[in-house]
């Protein structure tokens, strides 16, 4: 045996390495915060439905985490045979630290889903999240107005009102461990409300398919898909929401559906024969954080 081998002086290993080196690579850690904290397979996961932080008191750990921005309202229709847009999913955001944190308190913020829009105006962008200074996901871009409005731009587009434009995605979340946009446009009003833009697709134009599909992670232990699209409104019959909590499209004069909270999920477009019927609002997001034990 070397003499390096048995002081104990190897990188990851030796019953006498130090301290600081132990609590980096395996020694104890400690933290607390977020509203439901559940153990899987060696790991602690804190999910945060509300504002909060993450407060380490002891030890180092690199750190995994998902970040999802509020999802957006869908847009109001009026006047008559009109279909409002689906409201965006929230952005989405994950990675895992390259640098392990230490203790300290890392202030968490979870965007609020916006509400359907009002008279004559495209609804409000979802609120933003963020994880500290390592990750922000904008909420979804709001839900077309039907006939005057065009969809709102976000971490993901609203849908254009009928015969309007759809807002674009992926303005600006911040996070260098996540290349991968944070979210895709909206669709296109022409014959009627186009659909609200996922974490990972456009939505779809028209209200003929359906919300644009959010991101799916596994952080939890479980598959869940997050920032999903509301389907924009559609007289004929009404239009599903996509994967990840999107709010359905409202159909035959109806309002539109509500996104999930906690998923992000952006708010179906309301639809019209006669007088003012609102979109869905959007669900509120979510930050999720996980090392190991």
């Amino acid at each position: 045996m070397s003499v390096k081998s048995a002081r104990g002086q190897g990188v990851n290993g030796g019953s006498f390495r130090a301290a600081s080196v132990g609590n980096e690579y395996g020694g104890g850690f400690k933290a607390s915060g977020g509203d439901v904290v559940t153990e899987v397979n060696g790991y602690l996961v804190h999910k945060f439905n509300n504002s909060g932080s993450f407060n380490i008191t002891f030890g180092k750990r690199a750190v995994e985490f998902v970040v999802v921005g509020g999802g957006a309202g869908g847009g109001l229709a009026t006047e008559g045979s009109n279909e409002g847009g689906g409201g965006g999913g929230g952005g989405f955001r994950t990675g895992t630290t390259t640098t392990p944190l230490g203790p300290g308190s890392y202030t968490i913020t979870i965007g609020n889903g916006s509400g359907g829009s009002g008279y004559a105006a495209t609804a409000s962008r979802g609120g933003m999240s963020s994880f500290s200074n390592f990750a922000s996901s904008y909420g979804g871009g709001g839900g077309g107005f039907a006939p005057n409005n065009n969809g709102g731009n976000g971490g993901t587009g609203g849908g254009g009102g009928r015969g309007r434009s759809p807002g674009s995605g992926n303005i600006g979340g911040n996070s260098s461990y996540d290349s991968t946009p944070e979210g895709y446009n909206g669709g296109y009003g022409s014959g009627s409300g186009g659909s609200g833009g996922g974490a990972g697709t456009v939505g779809d134009n028209d209200g003929d398919g359906h919300g644009g599909e959010g991101r799916t992670s596994s952080i939890t232990g479980t598959a869940v898909t997050y920032g999903g699209g509301g389907a924009g409104g559609e007289l004929s019959g009404g239009q599903p929401g996509g994967d990840g909590g999107g709010g359905n499209g409202g159909s035959g004069g109806g309002g539109g559906q509500s996104g999930t909270a906690n998923l992000g999920g952006g708010g179906g477009g309301g639809t019209s024969y006669a007088g003012n019927v609102g979109g869905g609002s959007g669900g509120k997001g979510v930050v999720i954080v996980k090392y190991r034990k």
